[in-house]
């Protein structure tokens, strides 16, 4: 068996023919990979909401939840947001492009890889954690026992991103929320995560009156809908421009997002996040320190409560579609709830903890699940409860 120094010495000598023999001779040898000393990712570097995910999966590896082994990173030549997977190398040092990568691996790579979805536990089996029990459980651990964010920027970027902000925004002071929604148009299988655009330029408005100046991500097509006093507009495909955005939100106030990518990655700043039209249902917002306010299920034009909603199999469903196909119809947030959710995370309003009875009751859902103690439901949902 080849130890991991060993590896890094023949990867970094050149040696390739000889790590890519003794990978085929390893791999022959067992009847699974669990004794190989490494893993290997291509997933977590495809996508911005990707690479937030490591932030957890590092946690899920200290508190052991899955295997501990080294995990190593293989980018792609032009990634989603360097700057991030360069701020996790603390937690990923070995991180190299997936063209080399996959000349070394070649066909082996299907028995090393992680993938997103499937976790290795420490004594090697396998688990299918689609349901994002034991990634939710890791950060409600975690939170128990550690304070302060698992990343920070460092000085050359606080620096620059200053001087940005300060040049748009004519302002030395940063005040500022962000706000992303999915839109994906072009994904119908996971329609039911998408928005209705409007509802938040309005929210947008709002924050901007409030004196807050308000930072919009989202794709080109979307650059001219927001647009007013205090508005700024994010390219998220702009790859020059994404340490831009990690900067202001790694600085924001709140983040107010929806079941997307981008959503992961105030955590890893502990900045605070309202998490907007959220679904589907089963899939708790992990943080137990953000606010979330799901979709509403409707059935025969009747709004369930989410007791009623526990348990079905349409709380799983992502696509409208689908949803539609079994008589079910979802409700987007209303304009008064989202706003009522920014106003109480600017309090910090500590009664919306896990103590009231409505809070009780819903977190009381997911107890049997690794989803127990996590996000808290927004005061305005207690009704639904």
């Amino acid at each position: 068996m080849i130890s991991q120094h060993e590896w890094e010495s023949l990867y970094f000598e050149g040696r390739w023919p000889e790590l890519r023999k003794i990978i085929a001779q390893c791999i022959d040898k067992l009847p699974n990979d669990n004794s190989f000393p490494f893993r290997v990712s291509r997933e977590h570097c495809a996508a911005i909401g990707h690479i937030a995910l490591l932030g957890n999966v590092w946690k899920m590896k200290q508190l052991g939840l899955c295997n501990n082994k080294p995990l190593i990173l293989l980018r792609n030549f032009k990634s989603p947001c360097n700057l991030l997977l360069n701020l996790l190398r603390e937690y990923y040092p070995i991180q190299f492009t997936k063209k080399d990568s996959l000349e070394i691996f070649g066909p082996y790579i299907e028995y090393l890889e992680d993938k997103i979805a499937i976790f290795q536990t420490k004594t090697g089996s396998l688990i299918n954690d689609f349901e994002c029990n034991q990634q939710a459980k890791a950060e409600v651990e975690w939170a128990k026992t550690f304070s302060g964010p698992l990343l920070k920027l460092p000085d050359s970027v606080l620096e620059q991103g200053s001087a940005k902000y300060q040049a748009l925004t004519k302002s030395k002071s940063e005040n500022h929320m962000v706000m992303h929604l999915r839109n994906n148009v072009n994904d119908p299988l996971r329609s039911a995560r998408n928005v209705n655009i409007n509802t938040y330029k309005t929210v947008c408005e709002y924050i901007a009156n409030k004196g807050y100046n308000v930072f919009f991500m989202g794709d080109n097509s979307l650059k001219n809908i927001f647009q007013g006093q205090n508005f700024y507009f994010l390219d998220q495909d702009n790859e020059e421009d994404n340490w831009f955005q990690i900067y202001i939100i790694a600085r924001a106030k709140l983040f107010i997002g929806t079941p997307s990518g981008p959503a992961w990655i105030p955590p890893l700043f502990n900045v605070k996040t309202l998490a907007t039209n959220w679904w589907p249902f089963c899939f708790r917002r992990w943080f137990p320190e953000d606010i979330m306010i799901p979709k509403k299920l409707k059935f025969k034009n009747k709004i369930l409560k989410f007791s009623e909603i526990n348990g079905l199999k349409e709380s799983k469903i992502e696509s409208l579609g689908n949803l539609q196909k079994n008589g079910y119809e979802l409700a987007e947030n209303t304009y008064d709830e989202i706003i009522s959710g920014v106003e109480e995370m600017e309090k910090n309003n500590l009664s919306t903890k896990n103590t009231a009875s409505s809070q009780k009751m819903f977190n009381d859902l997911f107890k049997d699940t690794g989803f127990y103690n996590c996000a808290r439901i927004a005061l305005s949902q207690e009704q639904f409860v």
